[in-house]
């Protein structure tokens, strides 16, 4: 139903290969570049400078909710 609906409101119709390309294109980019990214990205709050990451707590291994200081 969406590409019925986008070949109907392209500007040109000589050029709707191309422009269903890069609408394919703008669809499933997000898709190939996030786990590229998903490391950096999750590594932003998982560093040492975090005290809850720089060493292990058993208090909170036991209580995932718990909020002592370790």
């Amino acid at each position: 139903m969406d590409i019925a609906l986008i070949t109907q409101v392209l500007p040109d119709p000589a050029d709707t290969a191309k422009n269903l390309g890069l609408m394919d294109l703008a669809g499933n980019l997000p898709t190939s570049v996030s786990p590229a990214l998903a490391p950096a990205i999750l590594a932003i709050g998982a560093t040492a400078a975090v005290p809850q990451n720089s060493r292990p707590c058993s208090s909170r291994a036991r209580s995932p909710g718990c909020s002592a200081r370790c």
